[in-house]
């Protein structure tokens, strides 16, 4: 700015002090009669030109003094990122204040006042006073207003509509961001489209307006494709597909991961892969076209394996088991009980892994062979010894019970009476509640097994007591 003053005021000065010795040159050669004429326009011409060098030094001056205030606000606001980064909020918040003062008292500088408002209130929002943001957000709002600007505008609906949801008023929250989209979805920003439709998604999804949620997120899917990058595209698509899959449209929810899948094979993502495989398999076995659903999890099985995916495997595992147990294949359920066990055990997963054991013993039980029992006993036993070096009580009390169960079944009542009452004494400060009930109704079995009828009878008495004690207590 002081460059172009000194270049102007240098020409203005330069015709100030020229043009009149011009003139004056014409005079003295120029007729007579003229020389009254011409010294007329000669001093009109020249005050003209002094009146314009006199409203250019005042210009300056005035533009100087506005440049002024915006450099000083603009300092100030320096000081005041510095703080918030430093996470100083209140410091942050008595430089973002002065620099609004600053900037009011600055000729047009209506967008350096919004950014302001925009700062004030991210910084209220940080030390979680949301009245306070909301009002600055407002303030952003009615600037961005005044200056018409769109994207201003769609910007603080969409930072408002995220302080009604951190004010658990979600409803409020949307409506501001869809005002939001409205602004912005005629202008040529399509970052923050891209954001404010992914938000509108996401919010949409918790209000279970998933035909809504799956028309923003499309809409976001479409976007990511021209502005990527691809890992964005990978993810909208997974989150796509979800959608769909929840809103059981499972056409389109295959035809979505299908194209995912590829993103995946084009980016060589197996850990992104494996994800999808395991989605369309679970889509395959809602539909109940079981072998499709079984071709997808061995293929994410093979990746996860690949990969190490401990947490994905299991729920493959898991998924396979329940298959195997619609079609009854023992076998199977066998093989996949063991493999999770294995899993949980090479993760040192040891909660799960006790249940696992006490799964595959109930197995056991279940599968009427000579010998069974002896192996579910044995895998009960397993499970207890881990639970209680592990003080599972819950899963040992579990195991206690049916250890006693199939000692009784296997007619050793006296090794059942001794593991029954073990899991009591646990339970003694625990009041009554309903594994309590369980272990009193195994040990009448136990003593019935015995012969020891007077005991059975006590302790059935016992488990009635309670129950009448305690009503919320249910068989």
């Amino acid at each position: 700015m002081l460059e172009v003053f000194y270049n102007s005021f240098g020409v203005i000065l330069l015709v100030v002090i020229l043009v009149p010795i011009f003139l004056f040159a014409i005079l003295l050669f120029a007729k007579p009669k003229l020389i009254k004429d011409e010294a007329r326009k000669a001093r009109t011409t020249y005050l003209l030109l002094i009146f314009c060098l006199i409203m250019m030094i005042l210009s300056y001056f005035n533009d100087s003094k506005e440049e002024r205030k915006s450099n000083k606000a603009q300092e100030i606001i320096l000081l005041g990122d510095n703080a918030f980064a430093n996470s100083l909020y209140d410091d942050a918040l008595l430089k973002y204040f002065e620099a609004l003062n600053h900037s009011k008292g600055a000729y047009n500088n209506l967008e350096s006042m919004c950014s302001i408002f925009n700062k004030i209130a991210q910084t209220y929002r940080m030390k979680e006073d949301l009245d306070k943001a909301l009002g600055q957000y407002s303030n952003a709002l009615e600037v961005a207003e005044l200056m018409n600007e769109n994207v201003l505008i769609a910007n603080a609906e969409m930072q408002l509509g995220r302080i009604y949801y951190d004010m658990e008023k979600p409803n409020i929250g949307i409506n501001h961001k869809k005002k939001a989209w409205n602004a912005i979805k005629g202008t040529n920003n399509e970052e923050l489209k891209f954001v404010i439709l992914k938000e509108l998604a996401s919010n949409s999804h918790a209000l279970d307006q998933v035909g809504m949620a799956i028309k923003y997120l499309t809409a976001a899917l479409q976007i990511s494709k021209n502005i990527g990058p691809i890992e964005e595209e990978m993810e909208l698509s997974y989150e796509l597909g979800m959608l769909h899959k929840h809103n059981r449209t499972f056409d389109l929810a295959i035809d979505i991961f299908k194209g995912a899948l590829l993103l995946g094979l084009v980016e060589m993502n197996e850990e992104y892969e494996s994800r999808v495989l395991f989605q369309l398999g679970n889509i395959y076995f809602e539909r109940r076209e079981i072998d499709n659903a079984l071709d997808y999890y061995y293929q994410a099985i093979s990746k996860s394996t690949h990969l190490g995916d401990t947490n994905l495997l299991k729920s493959l595992y898991s998924s396979i088991i329940e298959i195997c147990e619609m079609q009854d294949d023992r076998g199977c359920i066998l093989m996949y009980l063991k493999k999770e066990a294995s899993l949980d055990e090479r993760v040192g997963n040891i909660r799960s892994l006790i249940a696992n054991y006490i799964r595959i013993g109930d197995f056991y039980v279940n599968t009427q062979k000579i010998g069974n029992n002896a192996i579910a006993l044995n895998k009960f036993e397993h499970a207890l010894r881990l639970a209680e070096d592990n003080n599972c009580m819950q899963l040992q009390l579990t195991a206690l019970n049916r250890i006693g169960d199939l000692q009784i079944k296997m007619y050793d009542c006296y090794k059942a009476i001794e593991c029954l009452k073990k899991g009591l004494n646990i339970l003694k400060e625990q009041g009554d509640c309903p594994v309590k009930q369980t272990l009193l109704a195994s040990l009448t079995k136990a003593y019935e097994c015995t012969g020891n009828k007077s005991m059975a009878i006590a302790t059935l008495q016992k488990m009635t007591k309670s129950k009448v004690s305690n009503p919320k207590i249910k068989n």
